[in-house]
């Protein structure tokens, strides 16, 4: 019996090695690797090269706050954006032609993030003139745990005790068959390539995900040349649960923008609220929904009523936008995003040579 035992936990262990080895190393979701990551893809920024990234190993808001730190502390830019992955593309190349931006946007933001990173730009004393956010509905009832990379920065600006959170489940996710699944596809991506999935490079884009100095980035080629019959094809049946589950915008989360709102005009920032168009098939299929009614109407009021600018629309016949003009059912292709900005900008230099 004695032997048994010793056997299976031999197996066990053999089973365990390589388990925690990958889900350690290769680490797909930047758990344990995060500031490491974050400080050679600045290294390179700060050269003035865009970094090629598999996506291996990268916490998207670990980096936005090591590129504050270590790139933007002390220093003056035009724009700053805040916003979800619909903000990714606003540069200061382009988008707002040559003006000097900050690109903050994350995957799955919510008014956490955009609060915290108000917090780091304080703490770390950048000045800035105009604040786009990136904004819609979905982003107030979002159920996406993310955010809590940055939860020390939130609880500044509430007030709240200022203590990291004690993340336990870092010691689980050694463990988890999920997340060795995750990390198996990018340990060959991994070896290809040098540091960990992160090369420097001249090009804008490229074939894989391009991050640039000002902290935008560049889709890859599969994204950026996908057939159209497929994008129209997910347009037409993709839906995510935010669209599904709730009819109004979380009020916690209401208020938490109002108070931030209530900071930029304190330091007398311009503030813009951009939305960002759905593909033509997608908006026809949730423009009923109510948390696109009732939640579009709460923002417009909360711009209203706090003096913000509104760049774009949800609603892509506003802008003259197309099928073509989509890289999926969400997000706008770049030059989409330009163009609506570039309109933006010309009307207001129209303005102030009449004015």
């Amino acid at each position: 019996m004695k032997r048994l035992i010793i056997f299976v936990a031999l197996l066990a262990l053999i089973a365990v090695i390589p388990l925690v080895t990958v889900n350690y190393f290769v680490d797909p979701a930047g758990v344990y690797h995060s500031d490491e990551i974050s400080n050679k893809i600045v290294d390179g920024l700060l050269q003035g090269k865009n970094i090629a990234t598999s996506d291996a190993n990268l916490d998207e808001r670990a980096f936005k706050r090591v590129l504050i730190e270590k790139k933007f502390k002390d220093q003056h830019v035009d724009y700053v954006v805040l916003g979800a992955s619909r903000g990714y593309l606003i540069d200061e190349r382009t988008t707002m032609k040559n003006k000097s931006v900050l690109n903050l946007s994350v995957s799955a933001a919510q008014m956490p993030d955009f609060l915290a990173f108000y917090q780091m730009l304080k703490e770390q004393n950048v000045k800035y003139d105009n604040v786009i956010i990136s904004i819609d509905p979905t982003m107030f009832n979002l159920l996406d745990s993310r955010w809590q990379t940055n939860s020390i920065y939130y609880n500044r600006f509430l007030g709240t005790e200022n203590q990291e959170d004690v993340r336990l489940d870092k010691f689980a996710n050694l463990f988890s068959i999920t997340y060795f699944q995750t990390a198996l596809p990018k340990i060959l991506q991994i070896i290809k390539s040098s540091d960990n999935g992160i090369i420097y490079v001249d090009e804008y884009e490229g074939e894989y995900k391009v991050i640039h100095p000002d902290g935008s980035l560049s889709y890859n080629t599969l994204s950026r040349t996908r057939p159209q019959t497929e994008i129209d094809n997910e347009a037409r049946t993709w839906m995510h649960n935010t669209f599904q589950q709730f009819n109004d915008l979380n009020p916690k989360y209401t208020s938490e923008l109002e108070l931030l709102l209530n900071e930029f005009k304190e330091n007398g920032t311009n503030v813009i609220f951009f939305l960002a168009p759905y593909h033509p098939f997608f908006y026809q299929r949730i423009k009923d929904k109510p948390i696109i009614g009732n939640g579009l109407k709460q923002i417009l009021n909360i711009a209203s009523e706090k003096d913000v600018k509104i760049i774009g629309s949800l609603n892509p016949q506003e802008l003259q936008c197309h099928e073509t003009d989509f890289y999926d059912a969400a997000h706008p292709r770049k030059e989409t995003i330009d163009r609506i900005f570039n309109e933006e900008l010309l009307l207001q230099d129209e303005t102030a040579e009449n004015e």
